[in-house]
């Protein structure tokens, strides 16, 4: 979620209500007008209705801040949500299309595992946030970039039909199944990580070594399935460093 975006819409929600939009509007109204006319006290009583908005402004955020940016934030993960869901399914009807079933069930598993990841949350009150933040934003990373490998095979599917004579050919249909191969190995993986996860802090009471190797494994096969991505595209490097900034902005606004 972008902080910028959840700061901008929580101004907005603030100050958007009749307790601080109407004495602000019927102030600032009062002020241009006295100030037209030439009649002081109409632009002193408006200017008074502008300190009793910004007043009634400072009373919410102070009295209903975390209640409404509470519900901002459940808002703003349904939108999330709702669209990510949308895209994928948008995805989905698209790979069904190829008549090779082999890639749209690869994108039902992943979207299976992200729901039971999301779903299943009792493992991060087990763990630190900053180790919970990491694994989610891992796990999360690993599911988006074999989403992409995806959407890049039934690229190389389309344009492997229309080169159906060309020298090319076969390296793209390699090409695809390597992906294909590897999305597969990255499912795998992700499984495994997952039932690590889910044991965090109910086995054993040594919880920080168990969270150091889920991490330290999520890492590695995010750097494996960067790598692959990378040799596939010579421009995914290029989209991870502007995915990389973009993080770091958000992290810092």
């Amino acid at each position: 979620m972008d902080r910028r975006e959840f700061r901008r819409r929580l101004a907005l929600r603030l100050a958007v209500h009749p307790v601080t939009i109407l004495p602000f509007l019927g102030g600032a109204t009062a002020v241009l007008f006295g100030w037209a006319v030439g009649v002081p006290i109409v632009v002193f009583g408006g200017i008074a209705g502008v300190v009793v908005a910004t007043g009634a402004l400072v009373t919410r955020a102070g009295v209903f801040g975390e209640d409404i940016a509470r519900k901002l934030h459940e808002e703003l993960r349904v939108e999330a949500h709702d669209a990510s869901e949308a895209a994928l399914d948008a995805l989905r009807e698209k790979l069904a299309s190829d008549r090779d079933t082999r890639d749209e069930k690869l994108l039902d598993q992943l979207r299976e595992l992200a729901r039971v990841f999301k779903g299943d949350t009792g493992w991060a009150a087990r763990v630190n946030s900053v180790s919970a933040g990491e694994i989610t934003g891992g796990v999360e990373e690993l599911v988006q970039t074999c989403v992409r490998k995806l959407n890049d095979a039934f690229t190389l599917l389309q344009t492997v039909r229309d080169l159906s004579t060309s020298p090319v050919r076969q390296t793209l249909v390699d090409q695809r199944e390597q992906i294909l191969t590897e999305v597969t190995e990255s499912i795998r993986e992700l499984t495994e990580l997952l039932a690590g996860v889910y044991k965090l802090g109910a086995e054993s009471n040594n919880v920080s070594a168990e969270t150091g190797r889920v991490r330290e494994r999520l890492q590695r096969s995010l750097e494996v399935a960067r790598r692959v991505e990378e040799q596939m595209d010579p421009h995914a490097a290029i989209r991870e460093r502007a995915r990389a900034r973009a993080r770091e902005k958000v992290n810092q606004g």
